[in-house]
């Protein structure tokens, strides 16, 4: 296939190398815009990618045909991740036995993954003394819980909301800070994935990725290592890894679901449980009690939060994000994140709930995890998400979910 004809999200069949032998692209690399931009900085004039009569590897003769069907319900998603885990490719979390035991397709067209897993409860819940000293917490001041943040988390945050910020302002300020500065340098070099392209300069990650994405990059970054000076518990390194996670599912599947703006994405990913990582890293043992409630009486996890503290953890992280002066669009993502997709009806939306569906199938932990909600049927349609396409992201995104974390936390 000619490079003109190459769209975002395909995957390549082969590993593309250039005439010295230097490999830029390995088999299975799923297509991005720097992908193009890379591809034409070398010269490349074709490459080949799966479906195309020009496979390297074969025309598929033979294989089953429902690998190139779009996947409409999780159930078949998370076959894929079974099979895919029997086959070693990846561990799978304890979570995917029960979603296969669970599934089903109600008639409301809503992937029952969870069938069981109720969206509210009738009668009344007698909150604790505890429970109301959160409930009034929570309808006070949160930025009082940020008090003592570093300096650079709130000039990373005001840069986001000035539209006159450049390339040249972002790199001055990070170029400060040494060791998020290292950190976001490696992780872009992840990203990009260019084999023997080594990203040297902050600048060139602003290039590749955007202003924006460096700065959300910068902002979780010095997030993280602020909650690991303060507390290192298991918990929150989990909900923290999680989020990281999430962010680079999010990625990916807007890539392969040819979404504009995909780095976007990333952010809202790393973003999306901020109010839950709030209340593990504030009040875990009442948080704990919420997760009890919740597997005890097979709740969903906001049913349990607003019976225990009148608010869920995606209110709380909208009131966070405004609180410290985020963009409107990432405090709507965080607010809405556990909408059903038949409320808010957007790709956008769709590419959000199925990366924490994926991000939850690979890294579930019952000691801090509840189980996910059911996924609407519709969100997995909008996608136009092949069986095939759908194995080759979930092994980027465990592969490269699990090398961001060791980069930014030094495992």
């Amino acid at each position: 296939m000619t490079i003109s004809s190459l769209e975002i999200g395909q995957a390549l069949s082969c590993d593309v190398q250039i005439a010295n032998g230097r490999r830029l692209f390995s088999r299975g690399h799923i297509v991005t815009d720097q992908t193009l931009r890379v591809l034409k900085i070398w010269g490349v004039q074709h490459v080949s990618v799966h479906g195309t009569s020009d496979d390297c590897t074969s025309n598929f003769a033979g294989e089953d045909s429902s690998r190139h069907t779009c996947i409409t319900d999780s159930a078949s998603a998370i076959r894929i991740l079974l099979r895919q885990s029997k086959a070693g490719i990846f561990p799978v979390s304890s979570i995917v036995e029960d979603c296969i035991r669970l599934a089903n397709v109600d008639g409301r067209g809503e992937d029952g993954l969870f069938p069981s897993c109720c969206e509210q409860t009738s009668g009344s819940h007698q909150l604790s003394n505890s429970q109301k000293k959160i409930a009034d917490a929570l309808a006070g001041d949160i930025q009082y819980y940020f008090d003592g943040f570093p300096e650079d988390y709130f000039v990373f945050v005001q840069m986001l909301n000035n539209v006159y910020t450049t390339p040249e302002t972002v790199v001055a300020v990070i170029e400060k800070n040494k060791r998020i500065r290292d950190k976001i340098l490696r992780i872009c070099e992840s990203f990009i994935n260019v084999t023997g392209c080594e990203i040297k300069s902050i600048y060139s990650c602003a290039a590749f990725l955007g202003n924006r994405t460096v700065l959300y990059l910068a902002i979780i970054l010095v997030y993280l290592e602020h909650l690991y000076e303060l507390n290192s518990s298991e918990a929150v390194l989990h909900t923290a890894k999680s989020a990281l996670a999430t962010g680079v599912a999010a990625r990916y599947i807007a890539i392969a679901s040819g979404a504009s703006s995909k780095d976007s994405f990333f952010s809202n990913g790393l973003l999306r449980d901020v109010g839950r990582l709030f209340f593990v890293r504030h009040f875990s043992s009442e948080y704990n009690a919420v997760r009890r409630t919740a597997a005890q009486n097979n709740l969903n996890i906001c049913t349990a939060e607003i019976l225990h503290f009148g608010i869920t953890h995606a209110e709380v992280g909208g009131r966070i994000l405004k609180a410290l002066g985020f963009p409107v669009a990432a405090e709507k993502s965080v607010l809405e994140h556990h909408l059903r997709f038949n409320k808010v009806g957007t790709k956008e939306h769709a590419i959000m709930q199925v990366a924490a569906f994926v991000t939850k199938a690979l890294f579930y932990n019952p000691e801090y995890d509840t189980l996910p909600p059911s996924l609407d049927s519709d969100a997995w349609a909008i996608l136009n998400i092949t069986e095939e396409s759908l194995s080759e992201i979930v092994e980027v995104i465990y592969l490269k979910s699990n090398e961001i974390i060791r980069l930014v936390y030094g495992e």
